[in-house]
């Protein structure tokens, strides 16, 4: 009898043991994986201040700043918040965030330069607060103010990807204030939302000029619908039937203008080729040798390579493949990499036969250096936010080149479009947006 008490009373303790514990598990906070980045030659643990700016929620952000944190991530915090607020700075208080968190970073910058320049392996990258908070004193008609930013970014040797740069950025400023110019002209009046009007061949006028700045031109053609099974079709002018992109090119080639319908891809399959190596780079926990080769069938891609991590943990080597790219000859590097990979499981370039390696040389050869590895750079920031969006067609006529963006009828430019179009006017490129609309009894 004592010994099934004792029994008894030994499972009994053993079941609230069980039970307890159960319960701790239950009440226990999850944990979360470690995120460790490279700063200055060393792997630290992400922070706050990381967190915040590779979120991208401005809330988030704007509280960070009051976080201390590494000149590193204290760059790319605020770099974000004026990048951001920039984007919407039509709304007054988004303006004046703008405003406030970009006089900030250029007021730190003396004390992030220095250690920016050793992470980025011995060179500034294009610091955007500087031409963004230069644009928005300009557009309240600060300019003095404005042409004082400028100077400061020259003095540290910046560049704001533009042909004409800051010094071209600063005349573009001084003539808004010469006398007998009454009307200035608004900093944006070539941004997204602009109404002015133009032919092709008057687009083609403005594109002769390598000291204009870049502008959003509209071109409205018509076109004949035959068929609204999936995507519509158009009658050509030649007689056979095609998407709303071929009548663009096709009238754009009755002009004298070559061009490729590439959309996203062509820009993600050159961003794999040139950046190749760091792309695949072999990083543990992004890849798993026991799946075969990297990259292979089973692993198309780093597994972060979705996510913000993966700019973070390269930002070191993709500093330093942009400085090589630099002084590079691209049509042999493009070379290059074309024969050693071409056929290669890669994710961003599903279908090798999409673009030949003579459409990849055309648009690398005919849009300069500078806003195309802006371009590239652009999309490795954050791949899987940046990947959608850019303009349809790239087109080139002897020295001239521009982005076309198509929209047939009813069509309107997605929020993903709107933020490209204002990076690729900040790297110096035209845009063109071709309206395609109904003919005749189709209208």
């Amino acid at each position: 009898m004592s010994v099934g008490i004792l029994v008894l009373a030994i499972l009994m303790v053993i079941f609230l043991f069980l039970l307890l514990r159960r319960k701790a598990i239950q009440q226990a906070p999850e944990q979360s994986p470690e995120t460790y980045v490279e700063r200055m030659g060393q792997f630290v643990k992400a922070d706050e201040a990381f967190k915040a700016w590779n979120s991208l929620d401005l809330d988030k952000m704007v509280k960070a700043v009051a976080v201390r944190t590494n000149p590193i991530d204290r760059h790319f915090l605020l770099q974000t918040i004026v990048q951001e607020t920039y984007k919407q700075r039509d709304k007054p208080a988004m303006r004046t965030i703008c405003k406030e968190i970009g006089e900030l970073h250029v007021s730190e910058f003396g004390n992030i330069a220095p250690a920016l320049k050793e992470d980025m392996g011995g060179f500034l990258p294009r610091v955007s607060t500087f031409q963004h908070l230069a644009t928005v004193l300009s557009e309240d008609q600060e300019y003095d103010h404005a042409i004082e930013i400028c100077k400061t970014a020259l003095q540290y040797g910046l560049h704001d990807g533009t042909k004409g740069g800051f010094e071209g950025r600063i005349l573009s400023i001084k003539k808004k204030v010469l006398p007998g110019n009454i009307v200035a002209r608004k900093a944006n009046s070539g941004r997204v939302g602009s109404n002015k009007q133009s032919t092709i061949s008057e687009t083609a006028q403005a594109l002769k000029s390598e000291m204009r700045p870049p502008e959003l031109k509209t071109i409205s053609l018509t076109a004949e619908k035959v068929s609204q099974h999936g995507k519509a079709r158009f009658r050509l002018p030649n007689g056979l039937e095609g998407f709303v992109e071929e009548v663009a090119l096709y009238h754009l080639r009755s002009e004298g203008w070559e061009g490729i319908w590439g959309e996203n891809q062509v820009w993600w399959a050159l961003m794999a080729l040139f950046f190749w190596d760091v792309i695949f780079t072999r990083i543990e926990g992004v890849w798993h040798p026991e799946f075969g080769d990297f990259p292979s069938k089973m692993q198309d891609m780093p597994q972060d390579f979705f996510r913000p991590e993966f700019f973070a943990r390269r930002e070191r080597l993709i500093a330093d493949r942009l400085k090589a790219l630099e002084s590079a000859d691209l049509n042999q590097e493009l070379l290059g990499a074309y024969s050693a990979h071409h056929g290669k499981p890669c994710r961003p370039i599903e279908n090798w036969e999409r673009f030949s390696l003579s459409d990849l040389q055309n648009v690398a050869r005919y849009i300069p250096k500078a806003p195309l590895l802006a371009i590239l750079h652009h999309l490795l920031k954050d791949f899987n936010e940046n990947r959608r969006g850019l303009p349809d067609l790239f087109i080139w006529r002897n020295s001239e080149y521009a982005f076309v963006e198509v929209k047939g009828p009813g069509d309107g430019l997605s929020k993903n479009q709107e933020g490209w179009f204002n990076v690729i006017l900040e790297v110096g490129v035209t845009i063109i947006v071709l309206n395609v609309a109904l003919s005749g009894s189709d209208n």
